[in-house]
C-alpha cells in the first residue's frame, strides 16, 4: 500500500509595502494661473498686462461611510463561529491608497486616518446613527441635546447632510487603552502586493488595516473600521464614526481531539506503555473535549496520577486541536491507510480485500439465499487489473467466485447494476442511449441490405451522425467522475472514512466500464443486440487514468474554497513548482458539509493544499495548555519562521483579560529580537512578522 507523507512550505509570494501615500489628500485646493506676453517689436520690448486666474476644487474621499465595495474581505469571516481566539482582525481594502487619503491634523502622513477596533460583547460601547446633518464640532450654548458632537468636525463641499452614519461612543479610558498609541499607528496599516513564482506582480495592490486586539473566546465580537480623523482622546465620551463593521464568534477554550496521529506523537514524546497508550486512545470516543483542564482530567483518568501535573501539560500539547485552524487540521488528518480502506495486518486472500478497500455486505440472490459477499466501490488504493465479461446481458455474469474463501464478490456485478438503474430512472440518459443505439441499427441494416438503399429509412448515415450525441457523452462523463453515484457506493463502510481523515484513490476503470456498460445495456434482448453493443463499446470507452482524494474533516466546512494542486511527479523537496506542471482538476465537490472529494486528470502523487490568499491573515501562537498566553515565532527577512527567534510571552496592556496587544511594547520586543535599531521597525516588517496561514500543506504518495 502506498505511503503518504506531509510537510508544510511556503505559499504563493507577498509583497508587503509599508504605505501608499497619494500624491493629493482629501480636501480643498486652489490652482491658479498667471501669463504674460513679452513683445520685441520695438527697440524696447514690452510686457503685456498679466492675466491670471484661479479655480477651486476639492477633492472628496471617504469620510463617514465606506462602499461595501471597496472592502475585498475581512478575516475573520462575517458570520463566522471558529476558534479565533488567537487571530488579529483584519480588513483588506480594494484602493490601496485609502488608509491615507486623510491627515489626522499634526499627525505625519504615514499615519493611517482609519482604525480597526475590535469590541467584544459587553463592551462600555455604544452604536448610535444619525444624519450628518446632526454632527457638531461642540455642543450649542444652553443645550444638552442638540446634535451629535464630533470634536474637530468641520463641514465639506460634497457632504450628503440626509447621508446616515454610525458612530460609537465609548468611556475615555476604554478608548485611551483600545486606540493604539500614536507612536504605533502607522504599524496597523500597510499595503499587499500579492507576486506570482517569477516574482512579478500578479493582481492589484490593496490596502490592510489590521486590529491590535484578539477576540474573546465564548462570545460575540465585532470589528469597526473607524476615523481617527478627528480623534481628541482628551474629551469624555469619547466619539468616532464606523465606516464598516462585521461580526464573528468563537468557542470558550482550546478544542482537544485524539487521533491516531496524536497517539503516535505522544508516543514518540514520552516513555508511556503500550497499555497507557491505548487507554489514550480510548478518549478519543468522546470526541472534541473542549478546556485545556477537561482534558488533562481526561488523561488523568484514563493513565492514572501518578505523573506530574506538568507531564499532562506537555502530553495534552500534542492533541491540541483548533476547529477552525486549516494547518492544524490537515497536519492532523488520519492518513492511514492512505486509501479508502480498514487497514489490515492480515495476510492471504483476507489481507488482500481489506487492503483494497473491500468489506463483507448482506447480499440477497435471486433465489432468496441470504450470503455475505465482498464489495468494493470504484475508490481503489492503485490501478486493478480484471477481466470482466462485456458487454454483459445481466448483472450476475460479473459476479466473481472466489473458491479459496468460498465467497462471492459483487463489486462488478453492482456497478453493472447501478449503472443500468442510472439509466432507467433518468430520461436524460435513457432517451439519448435509445436514439443512439436505434440509428445505429438502422444503419447497420442499410449496409446489409444494399437493395432497400434506396428508400428514406434506409440511407444510412454519416460518421459524424455515428458518434456518441453530445447529451449522451455529457452524461457518461459525468458518470466517469462519479456523479450521481451514492455516496454509499463509494464509500460502503464508514471506517473506511473516518472523521477528519484523508484517503487518496484511483478510479477503478473496469468499475466505471461496467457502470457504463449497466448504461448501454438499455434495449440489450437479443444476441444481435450483445454483438451491436460490442461494436458500439469503441465509442464510448474511456480508459484514461483518473486519481484523486476523499477529504473528511472540519476544513471543508472551514474553508470551502481551500485551493487544491496536484502533480504526476512525487516531489521530494518543499520549493514552488511551476503550475503547467499542475493536473487537471476535473470534479472537485461537497458530498457533505464535511466531505469532498476531488478528482485529477491523470496520476496525482503529489498533493498541495493552502488558502486563498485573501484567507492569508494575522495571529499569535497559543501556549498550549496555557488559556490566555501567547508567544509568536518570528520571520528572517526571506519570511521564514525560526523557531529559535520568538517572543515568549506576548505583552498586553492594562491586564491580559482585556486581550489587547501593548503594541508599543510588543514592537520594541520584536526590535530587540531580530536585532535592529530601536524605533526602526516599519508596517511592511511588522505585517510581515504577524502573518499567519502563508504555508502549503504537501502532500506525498510514495511506494
Amino acid at each position: 500500500m502506498p505511503a503518504l507523507t506531509v510537510s508544510t512550505m511556503p505559499k504563493g509570494k507577498i509583497e508587503f509595502i509599508d504605505s501608499h501615500i497619494p500624491s493629493l489628500e482629501s480636501g480643498l485646493y486652489t490652482v491658479s494661473v498667471s501669463q504674460s506676453v513679452t513683445t520685441k517689436r520695438s527697440a524696447a520690448p514690452t510686457v503685456s498686462r498679466p492675466y491670471s486666474a484661479e479655480h477651486d476644487f476639492f477633492i472628496a474621499g471617504e469620510r463617514f461611510v465606506l462602499d461595501p465595495t471597496e472592502v475585498v474581505s475581512v478575516f475573520p469571516p462575517r458570520g463566522n463561529n471558529g476558534d479565533h481566539g488567537n487571530v488579529i482582525p483584519h480588513v483588506i481594502l480594494k484602493r490601496s491608497t485609502l488608509p491615507w487619503e486623510r491627515c489626522r491634523a499634526g499627525a505625519p502622513e504615514t499615519e493611517p486616518w482609519l482604525a480597526l477596533l475590535v469590541v467584544h460583547e459587553g463592551d462600555p460601547v455604544q452604536l448610535s446613527t444619525h444624519n450628518v446633518s446632526a454632527l457638531r464640532s461642540e455642543r450649542a450654548t444652553g443645550s444638552s441635546t442638540d446634535g451629535m458632537v464630533l470634536p474637530g468636525y468641520v463641514a465639506e463641499p460634497g457632504d450628503d447632510p440626509d447621508a446616515r452614519i454610525s458612530v460609537l461612543s465609548m468611556p475615555r479610558s476604554y478608548a485611551n487603552a483600545l486606540i493604539p498609541p500614536e507612536q504605533v499607528r502607522a504599524l496597523t496599516a500597510h499595503v499587499r502586493r500579492p507576486m506570482n513564482d517569477n516574482s512579478e506582480p500578479d493582481g492589484l495592490d490593496q490596502a490592510v488595516v489590521i486590529a491590535t486586539r484578539l477576540p474573546r473566546p465564548g462570545a460575540t465580537t465585532t470589528a469597526h473600521l473607524v476615523s481617527i480623523e478627528h480623534l481628541d482622546s482628551r474629551v469624555d465620551p469619547v466619539r468616532l464614526v464606523s465606516l464598516y463593521n462585521w461580526s464573528f464568534s468563537c468557542p470558550s477554550d482550546e478544542a482537544y481531539l485524539v487521533t491516531p496521529s496524536v497517539v503516535q506523537a505522544i508516543g514518540r514524546k514520552t516513555d508511556l506503555s503500550i497499555e497507557e497508550l491505548k487507554a489514550v486512545t480510548k478518549i478519543a470516543d468522546a470526541g472534541e473535549i473542549i478546556g485545556a483542564k477537561n482534558f488533562q482530567d481526561a488523561l488523568k483518568r484514563a493513565i492514572g496520577k501518578k505523573r506530574s501535573d506538568q507531564f499532562f501539560v506537555e502530553i495534552a500539547s500534542s492533541a491540541a486541536h483548533t476547529r477552525e485552524s486549516f494547518k492544524g487540521l490537515i497536519l492532523n488528518l488520519d492518513r492511514q491507510p492512505s486509501s479508502p480502506g480498514v487497514g489490515s495486518e492480515q495476510s492471504g486472500v483476507l489481507g488482500q480485500y481489506l487492503r483494497l478497500g473491500s468489506t463483507i455486505l448482506p447480499h440477497l440472490t435471486r433465489q432468496g439465499d441470504q450470503l455475505q459477499t465482498w464489495y468494493r466501490g470504484p475508490l481503489a488504493p492503485g490501478p486493478v487489473e480484471v477481466d470482466n465479461p462485456l458487454p454483459a446481458q445481466t448483472a450476475d455474469q460479473l459476479l466473481h467466485y472466489n473458491p479459496e474463501i468460498g465467497m462471492f464478490d459483487a463489486t462488478y456485478a453492482a456497478a453493472w447494476e447501478l449503472g443500468r438503474l442510472l439509466a432507467i430512472t433518468d430520461p436524460t440518459i435513457n432517451e439519448p442511449v435509445a436514439l443512439w443505439k436505434t440509428r445505429h441499427a438502422q444503419h447497420q441494416v442499410a449496409q446489409s441490405d444494399t437493395k432497400a438503399r434506396h428508400l428514406p429509412l434506409q440511407r444510412g448515415y454519416t460518421a459524424d451522425e455515428l458518434g456518441v450525441p453530445k447529451p449522451l457523452e455529457g452524461a457518461l462523463n459525468r458518470l466517469r467522475l462519479l456523479h450521481g453515484v451514492p455516496f454509499w457506493y463509494l464509500i460502503p463502510d464508514e471506517r473506511m472514512l473516518p472523521v477528519e481523515s484523508i484517503r487518496f484513490f484511483q478510479i477503478d476503470a473496469g468499475w466505471i466500464r461496467a457502470m457504463l456498460d449497466g448504461v448501454m445495456s438499455i434495449g440489450r434482448v437479443t444476441p444481435a443486440d450483445l454483438q451491436r453493443d460490442r461494436e458500439l463499446e469503441s465509442y464510448w470507452r474511456d480508459d484514461t487514468p483518473r486519481t484523486g482524494f476523499l477529504l473528511r474533516s472540519h476544513v471543508v466546512a472551514g474553508w470551502p474554497e481551500f485551493q487544491i494542486d496536484g502533480y504526476r511527479d512525487t516531489i521530494e523537496h518543499d520549493h514552488f513548482v511551476p503550475s503547467q506542471e499542475r493536473l487537471d482538476i476535473v470534479r472537485k465537490d461537497r458530498l457533505a458539509p464535511d466531505t469532498m472529494i476531488c478528482v485529477f486528470d491523470g496520476v496525482v502523487m503529489t498533493t498541495d493544499l493552502h488558502l486563498r490568499p485573501e484567507t492569508i491573515h494575522f495571529g499569535l501562537d497559543r501556549l498550549a495548555g496555557q488559556p490566555g498566553r501567547f508567544r509568536k515565532e518570528l520571520r528572517n527577512n526571506k519570511g521564514e519562521e525560526v523557531a529559535s527567534t520568538a517572543i515568549d510571552d506576548v505583552p498586553f496592556r492594562n491586564s491580559k483579560n482585556q486581550l489587547i496587544v501593548d503594541l508599543a511594547k510588543f514592537k520594541g520586543m520584536i526590535e530587540n529580537e531580530l536585532g535592529l535599531n530601536v524605533g526602526t521597525l516599519s508596517p511592511s516588517q511588522f505585517a510581515l512578522e504577524m502573518i499567519e496561514g502563508v504555508e502549503k500543506i504537501r502532500l506525498r504518495i510514495s511506494g
